[in-house]
Protein backbone atom coordinates (compact mmCIF):
# COMPACT_ATOMS: atom_id res chain seq x y z
CA UNK A 1 0.00 0.00 0.00
CA UNK A 2 2.88 2.21 0.89
CA UNK A 3 4.33 1.68 -2.34
CA UNK A 4 1.55 2.06 -4.26
CA UNK A 5 0.76 6.04 -3.00
CA UNK A 6 4.40 6.89 -3.32
CA UNK A 7 4.64 5.92 -6.90
CA UNK A 8 1.00 7.29 -7.90
CA UNK A 9 1.02 9.84 -5.79
CA UNK A 10 -2.26 8.86 -3.82
CA UNK A 11 -4.11 10.59 -1.00
CA UNK A 12 -2.84 9.27 2.42
CA UNK A 13 0.88 8.40 3.81
CA UNK A 14 3.96 6.61 2.56
CA UNK A 15 5.62 4.52 4.99
CA UNK A 16 7.47 1.49 5.05
CA UNK A 17 6.63 -0.97 6.52
CA UNK A 18 10.56 -2.54 7.20
CA UNK A 19 11.24 0.75 9.34
CA UNK A 20 8.16 0.78 11.39
CA UNK A 21 9.18 -2.65 12.37
CA UNK A 22 12.70 -1.39 13.01
CA UNK A 23 11.17 1.80 15.50
CA UNK A 24 9.02 -1.12 17.05
CA UNK A 25 12.71 -2.80 18.31
CA UNK A 26 13.74 0.37 19.04
CA UNK A 27 11.10 1.46 21.66
CA UNK A 28 11.22 -2.30 22.92
CA UNK A 29 15.02 -1.75 23.79
CA UNK A 30 14.39 1.72 25.15
CA UNK A 31 12.15 0.28 27.80
CA UNK A 32 13.06 -3.43 28.24
CA UNK A 33 14.69 -2.17 31.58
CA UNK A 34 11.28 -1.04 33.00
CA UNK A 35 9.41 -3.74 32.61
CA UNK A 36 9.46 -5.35 36.02
CA UNK A 37 8.71 -1.89 37.29
CA UNK A 38 5.09 -1.80 35.80
CA UNK A 39 3.25 -4.57 35.40
CA UNK A 40 0.51 -3.45 32.75
CA UNK A 41 3.12 -1.91 30.45
CA UNK A 42 5.27 1.30 30.49
CA UNK A 43 3.09 4.84 31.07
CA UNK A 44 2.69 6.22 27.46
CA UNK A 45 0.99 8.88 25.57
CA UNK A 46 -0.03 9.02 21.62
CA UNK A 47 1.62 5.53 20.89
CA UNK A 48 4.99 6.07 21.54
CA UNK A 49 5.50 8.19 24.14
CA UNK A 50 7.05 6.86 26.84
CA UNK A 51 7.50 8.45 30.71
CA UNK A 52 7.84 8.18 34.23
CA UNK A 53 6.56 10.49 37.05
CA UNK A 54 10.39 9.83 38.50
CA UNK A 55 11.99 11.16 35.52
CA UNK A 56 9.62 14.32 35.56
CA UNK A 57 10.04 14.89 38.91
CA UNK A 58 13.70 14.86 39.05
CA UNK A 59 14.02 16.98 36.33
CA UNK A 60 12.26 19.75 38.25
CA UNK A 61 14.42 18.93 41.66
CA UNK A 62 17.32 19.96 38.89
CA UNK A 63 15.53 22.93 37.42
CA UNK A 64 13.62 24.68 40.15
CA UNK A 65 16.95 25.92 42.58
CA UNK A 66 18.05 28.03 39.23
CA UNK A 67 14.94 29.26 38.63
CA UNK A 68 14.70 33.51 39.09
CA UNK A 69 12.46 34.49 41.77
CA UNK A 70 9.79 35.32 41.75
CA UNK A 71 8.26 33.02 38.85
CA UNK A 72 5.40 31.18 37.73
CA UNK A 73 5.66 27.69 37.16
CA UNK A 74 3.02 25.50 35.48
CA UNK A 75 3.60 21.99 35.37
CA UNK A 76 0.81 19.71 33.65
CA UNK A 77 1.57 15.76 34.56
CA UNK A 78 0.35 13.29 32.59
CA UNK A 79 -0.87 10.71 34.76
CA UNK A 80 -3.38 9.41 36.10
CA UNK A 81 -4.37 8.97 32.40
CA UNK A 82 -5.16 5.91 30.41
CA UNK A 83 -3.69 3.28 30.25
CA UNK A 84 -3.42 3.11 33.86
CA UNK A 85 -0.65 1.74 34.51
CA UNK A 86 0.67 2.22 37.62
CA UNK A 87 3.75 0.70 38.85
CA UNK A 88 4.61 -2.15 41.01
CA UNK A 89 4.06 -0.73 44.21
CA UNK A 90 0.25 -0.43 43.71
CA UNK A 91 -0.17 -3.33 41.59
CA UNK A 92 -3.27 -4.78 42.75
CA UNK A 93 -3.22 -2.62 45.78
CA UNK A 94 -7.16 -2.31 45.96
CA UNK A 95 -7.96 -6.39 44.80
CA UNK A 96 -10.73 -7.65 46.69
CA UNK A 97 -11.36 -4.95 48.79
CA UNK A 98 -15.05 -5.47 48.27
CA UNK A 99 -16.10 -2.37 46.91
CA UNK A 100 -19.21 -2.38 45.30
CA UNK A 101 -20.34 1.07 42.97
CA UNK A 102 -23.77 1.99 43.13
CA UNK A 103 -25.63 0.71 40.21
CA UNK A 104 -26.92 3.92 37.53
CA UNK A 105 -29.27 3.65 34.28
CA UNK A 106 -26.90 3.85 31.03
CA UNK A 107 -26.87 7.61 30.02
CA UNK A 108 -28.35 7.99 26.82
CA UNK A 109 -24.48 8.49 25.47
CA UNK A 110 -23.52 5.10 26.85
CA UNK A 111 -20.47 3.42 25.37
CA UNK A 112 -22.41 0.09 26.09
CA UNK A 113 -19.34 -1.29 28.59
CA UNK A 114 -20.36 -3.68 31.17
CA UNK A 115 -19.88 -3.24 34.45
CA UNK A 116 -17.57 -5.72 35.70
CA UNK A 117 -15.10 -3.98 32.68
CA UNK A 118 -15.85 -0.14 34.34
CA UNK A 119 -15.15 -1.57 37.77
CA UNK A 120 -11.60 -3.06 36.69
CA UNK A 121 -10.76 0.19 34.67
CA UNK A 122 -12.05 2.27 38.00
CA UNK A 123 -9.54 -0.41 40.27
CA UNK A 124 -6.73 0.30 37.91
CA UNK A 125 -7.14 3.77 37.81
CA UNK A 126 -7.02 4.38 41.58
CA UNK A 127 -3.82 2.46 41.83
CA UNK A 128 -2.15 4.75 39.30
CA UNK A 129 -3.87 7.74 41.50
CA UNK A 130 -1.76 6.41 44.35
CA UNK A 131 1.54 6.44 41.97
CA UNK A 132 0.46 10.55 41.47
CA UNK A 133 0.22 10.40 45.39
CA UNK A 134 3.99 8.74 46.23
CA UNK A 135 5.46 11.13 43.18
CA UNK A 136 3.49 14.25 44.49
CA UNK A 137 5.02 13.37 47.59
CA UNK A 138 8.14 13.15 46.52
CA UNK A 139 8.27 16.70 45.21
CA UNK A 140 6.74 17.74 47.94
CA UNK A 141 9.44 17.03 50.31
CA UNK A 142 12.19 18.36 47.87
CA UNK A 143 10.04 21.90 48.26
CA UNK A 144 10.19 21.60 51.90
CA UNK A 145 13.77 20.73 52.64
CA UNK A 146 14.76 23.01 50.06
CA UNK A 147 13.39 26.18 51.59
CA UNK A 148 11.03 26.72 48.66
CA UNK A 149 7.64 26.49 50.47
CA UNK A 150 8.83 29.16 52.58
CA UNK A 151 7.56 31.95 50.43
CA UNK A 152 6.05 29.59 47.29
CA UNK A 153 2.24 29.12 46.91
CA UNK A 154 1.68 25.37 45.69
CA UNK A 155 -1.68 24.40 44.01
CA UNK A 156 -2.82 20.66 42.86
CA UNK A 157 -5.58 20.23 40.57
CA UNK A 158 -6.85 18.91 37.37
CA UNK A 159 -8.45 19.31 34.61
CA UNK A 160 -11.09 16.88 34.36
CA UNK A 161 -11.96 13.87 36.92
CA UNK A 162 -12.32 9.97 34.92
CA UNK A 163 -15.97 7.81 34.61
CA UNK A 164 -16.84 4.60 35.47
CA UNK A 165 -20.36 4.27 35.35
CA UNK A 166 -23.67 4.29 33.23
CA UNK A 167 -21.79 2.58 30.91
CA UNK A 168 -19.10 4.85 30.00
CA UNK A 169 -15.57 5.08 30.40
CA UNK A 170 -12.92 7.65 30.13
CA UNK A 171 -13.49 11.78 30.19
CA UNK A 172 -14.37 11.85 26.72
CA UNK A 173 -18.21 11.98 26.63
CA UNK A 174 -20.68 14.51 25.95
CA UNK A 175 -21.87 13.88 29.58
CA UNK A 176 -20.70 15.83 32.64
CA UNK A 177 -21.67 13.56 35.80
CA UNK A 178 -20.04 14.27 39.02
CA UNK A 179 -17.15 12.12 38.81
CA UNK A 180 -16.04 14.15 35.41
CA UNK A 181 -16.39 17.41 36.74
CA UNK A 182 -16.19 17.57 40.88
CA UNK A 183 -12.02 17.77 40.66
CA UNK A 184 -9.62 17.90 43.39
CA UNK A 185 -8.14 22.01 44.30
CA UNK A 186 -5.29 21.71 47.11
CA UNK A 187 -3.34 24.69 48.35
CA UNK A 188 -0.49 24.87 50.36
CA UNK A 189 0.15 28.27 51.15
CA UNK A 190 2.99 30.02 52.75
CA UNK A 191 3.32 29.69 56.53
CA UNK A 192 0.26 27.44 56.83
CA UNK A 193 0.56 25.24 59.78
CA UNK A 194 -3.43 24.39 60.17
CA UNK A 195 -5.67 22.68 57.73
CA UNK A 196 -8.69 23.97 56.00
CA UNK A 197 -11.63 22.77 54.50
CA UNK A 198 -13.35 25.03 51.81
CA UNK A 199 -16.94 23.69 50.64
CA UNK A 200 -18.05 26.83 48.62
CA UNK A 201 -18.49 25.79 44.93
CA UNK A 202 -15.38 27.21 42.77
CA UNK A 203 -14.21 26.80 39.16
CA UNK A 204 -11.04 26.37 37.84
CA UNK A 205 -11.50 30.08 36.14
CA UNK A 206 -11.00 31.05 39.91
CA UNK A 207 -7.04 30.25 39.96
CA UNK A 208 -6.15 33.25 37.64
CA UNK A 209 -7.44 35.81 39.88
CA UNK A 210 -6.40 34.09 42.67
CA UNK A 211 -2.92 34.08 41.53
CA UNK A 212 -2.49 37.80 40.52
CA UNK A 213 -4.28 39.06 44.04
CA UNK A 214 -1.55 36.76 45.89
CA UNK A 215 1.03 38.58 43.18
CA UNK A 216 -0.40 42.58 44.15
CA UNK A 217 -1.89 42.73 40.48
CA UNK A 218 -4.55 44.20 39.04
CA UNK A 219 -7.06 41.87 38.00
CA UNK A 220 -8.04 42.85 34.27
CA UNK A 221 -11.92 43.14 33.46
CA UNK A 222 -11.59 40.42 30.96
CA UNK A 223 -10.81 37.84 33.51
CA UNK A 224 -13.31 35.40 34.59
CA UNK A 225 -13.93 34.33 37.85
CA UNK A 226 -13.28 35.09 41.55
CA UNK A 227 -11.08 35.10 44.65
CA UNK A 228 -10.46 31.84 46.04
CA UNK A 229 -12.10 31.47 49.50
CA UNK A 230 -10.85 32.04 51.92
CA UNK A 231 -8.14 34.83 50.52
CA UNK A 232 -11.31 37.06 49.30
CA UNK A 233 -12.13 39.73 51.93
CA UNK A 234 -15.55 40.32 50.16
CA UNK A 235 -16.75 36.42 50.26
CA UNK A 236 -17.87 33.91 47.35
CA UNK A 237 -21.39 33.30 48.04
CA UNK A 238 -22.83 29.56 48.12
CA UNK A 239 -25.33 30.72 46.06
CA UNK A 240 -22.90 31.52 42.99
CA UNK A 241 -23.54 30.22 39.65
CA UNK A 242 -20.73 27.65 38.35
CA UNK A 243 -20.69 26.71 34.50
CA UNK A 244 -19.36 23.62 32.99
CA UNK A 245 -19.08 22.97 29.25
CA UNK A 246 -18.52 19.71 27.20
CA UNK A 247 -18.29 21.08 23.59
CA UNK A 248 -15.31 20.25 22.24
CA UNK A 249 -16.79 19.05 18.92
CA UNK A 250 -17.91 22.03 17.57
CA UNK A 251 -15.95 24.29 15.20
CA UNK A 252 -13.81 26.93 17.44
CA UNK A 253 -14.90 30.09 15.08
CA UNK A 254 -18.96 29.28 15.11
CA UNK A 255 -21.76 29.46 18.05
CA UNK A 256 -22.50 25.80 19.41
CA UNK A 257 -24.12 23.95 17.73
CA UNK A 258 -24.19 20.76 20.15
CA UNK A 259 -23.03 20.96 23.51
CA UNK A 260 -23.65 19.89 27.19
CA UNK A 261 -23.60 22.49 29.92
CA UNK A 262 -23.72 22.00 33.27
CA UNK A 263 -25.21 24.57 36.10
CA UNK A 264 -24.26 24.05 39.90
CA UNK A 265 -26.15 26.81 41.86
CA UNK A 266 -26.35 26.16 45.99
CA UNK A 267 -27.33 22.64 46.34
CA UNK A 268 -28.92 21.80 42.94
CA UNK A 269 -27.10 20.68 39.68
CA UNK A 270 -28.88 21.33 36.19
CA UNK A 271 -27.84 19.93 33.08
CA UNK A 272 -28.51 21.26 29.81
CA UNK A 273 -27.56 18.73 26.17
CA UNK A 274 -28.36 19.83 22.74
CA UNK A 275 -27.85 18.82 19.20
CA UNK A 276 -26.22 15.28 19.75
CA UNK A 277 -27.71 12.71 17.44
CA UNK A 278 -28.24 10.34 20.12
CA UNK A 279 -31.06 12.73 21.13
CA UNK A 280 -32.59 13.16 17.96
CA UNK A 281 -35.36 11.51 18.95
CA UNK A 282 -35.96 12.21 22.41
CA UNK A 283 -35.29 16.14 22.57
CA UNK A 284 -33.20 18.09 24.36
CA UNK A 285 -31.91 16.94 27.66
CA UNK A 286 -32.13 18.29 30.78
CA UNK A 287 -31.03 16.45 34.59
CA UNK A 288 -31.98 18.48 37.69
CA UNK A 289 -30.26 16.86 40.61
CA UNK A 290 -30.04 17.83 44.44
CA UNK A 291 -26.33 17.33 45.06
CA UNK A 292 -25.83 17.33 48.59
CA UNK A 293 -28.87 14.74 49.45
CA UNK A 294 -28.23 13.02 45.94
CA UNK A 295 -24.40 12.92 45.46
CA UNK A 296 -24.55 10.38 43.21
CA UNK A 297 -27.13 11.88 41.05
CA UNK A 298 -29.78 8.84 40.89
CA UNK A 299 -33.10 10.76 40.67
CA UNK A 300 -33.25 13.12 38.33
CA UNK A 301 -35.71 15.78 39.80
CA UNK A 302 -36.24 17.83 36.74
CA UNK A 303 -39.95 16.42 36.18
CA UNK A 304 -41.28 17.05 39.91
CA UNK A 305 -39.22 20.03 40.48
CA UNK A 306 -39.88 21.85 36.85
CA UNK A 307 -40.42 25.18 38.19
CA UNK A 308 -36.65 25.33 40.27
CA UNK A 309 -35.81 23.40 37.04
CA UNK A 310 -36.88 25.97 34.33
CA UNK A 311 -35.51 29.09 36.62
CA UNK A 312 -32.07 27.28 36.55
CA UNK A 313 -32.24 26.16 32.21
CA UNK A 314 -33.35 30.16 31.57
CA UNK A 315 -29.85 30.78 33.30
CA UNK A 316 -28.01 28.59 31.31
CA UNK A 317 -29.46 29.18 28.11
CA UNK A 318 -29.06 32.81 28.63
CA UNK A 319 -25.36 32.44 29.52
CA UNK A 320 -25.32 30.24 26.11
CA UNK A 321 -26.54 33.18 23.97
CA UNK A 322 -24.33 35.81 25.63
CA UNK A 323 -21.20 33.80 24.45
CA UNK A 324 -22.84 32.50 21.25
CA UNK A 325 -23.59 35.94 20.03
CA UNK A 326 -20.06 37.18 19.01
CA UNK A 327 -20.25 33.94 16.53
CA UNK A 328 -23.16 34.64 15.11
Amino acid sequence: MAWSRLLNKDEGYSYSLFLSFLYDRYLKIKTRNFKGDFPRGFPIANFDNYYTLEDAIDWLKTRLPDVQQPFLGYFHFLPPHDPYNTRLDFFDYFLNDRFKPTKKVESVFSYHKNQHYLNTQRTHYDEFILYVDEEFNRLFEYLEKSGLLENTHVILTSDHGELFERGINGHSSEVLYQPLVHIPLVIFEPGRTKREDIYTPTSAIDILPTLLYWSNKKIPSWCEGNILPPFNASGTGSNRSVFSVQARNNDKYSSFKHATIMLLKENYKLTYGYGYEELKDIGDLVELYDIQNDPEELENLYPTRKALGDELLAEVKAKLSEVNAPYE
